[in-house]
């Protein structure tokens, strides 16, 4: 079935998308006022809710990185002391559980840690629309001289072309905006980076949910490797 969003080009979209937005100016000015004062609002919102997933993303990889610390050491100090383990009955009965269940949580730590990175580099679709992506009030990427000043930490610049020139131009417009900026102006500019955090907050949920899947699935296989192993004992003793 043919959707909504794939009917046309992108160029033809972003007319349509142009058309909405002359629409959403021609609004009263009261009107107006009271709905960006909501859009405001929801911004806010928008900026909180996805610092919150952000955090509980960042605290899955610490976590991840903790448990894959810890369980190489172990699966190390595991290894080297595996003959003498093995010389004892009950020994040789967790060994191998243990092994595996230690495996399996190195190989979620990797994976968690490896998808986060993956993750962390990602190149959002609406950094590439110039009059579509972030706007000049909200995001830094709406105002294109400020990407133009060197941020290499190691190779510092002093030249005043990579520095203080593309400081000022991004000042100058920034200012310029201001000055320009009228009622309708401002709502349409709001409303686009609005609906941009709303994209970006889904993102954010996304990325969480990618990476408690990881976990959620080592659990199963951790406990189907204890419920395995246990039933196995039984079996043998029962013999």
């Amino acid at each position: 079935m043919e959707t909504e969003s794939n009917k046309y080009n992108v160029d033809d979209l972003n007319e349509v998308v142009s058309k909405k937005l002359e629409e959403l100016m021609k609004l009263p000015d009261d009107l107006k006022r009271n709905k960006n004062e909501d859009i405001k609002e929801m911004i806010r919102y928008y900026n909180s809710m996805s610092d919150k997933v952000e955090d509980r993303r960042i605290h899955i990889h610490v976590s991840s990185l903790q448990l894959l610390a810890i369980s190489v050491t172990g699966l190390a100090l595991l290894v080297s002391q595996s003959d003498a383990m093995r010389t004892t009955a009950l020994g040789k009965l967790l060994f191998l559980p243990t092994v595996l269940i230690v495996g399996m949580v190195v190989l979620s730590s990797l994976i968690s840690s490896l998808l986060y990175e993956m993750q962390s580099g990602f190149r959002y679709p609406f950094l590439k629309f110039d009059k579509y992506g972030n706007q000049w009030k909200w995001f830094y990427y709406g105002n294109q001289e400020i990407l133009k000043i060197n941020r290499n930490p190691i190779f510092k610049s002093k030249d005043p072309i990579k520095t203080k020139v593309p400081y000022l131009n991004g000042l100058s417009r920034f200012l310029s905006n201001y000055k320009n900026e009228d009622l309708s102006k401002e709502i349409t500019d709001n409303i686009q980076q609005l609906y941009l955090l709303q994209v970006h907050n889904y993102f954010k949920n996304r990325f969480y949910l990618q990476l408690t899947v990881i976990w959620k699935w080592a659990f199963y296989a951790i406990f189907a490797i204890i419920v395995f192993f246990i039933l196995f004992y039984l079996c043998c003793t029962c013999r």
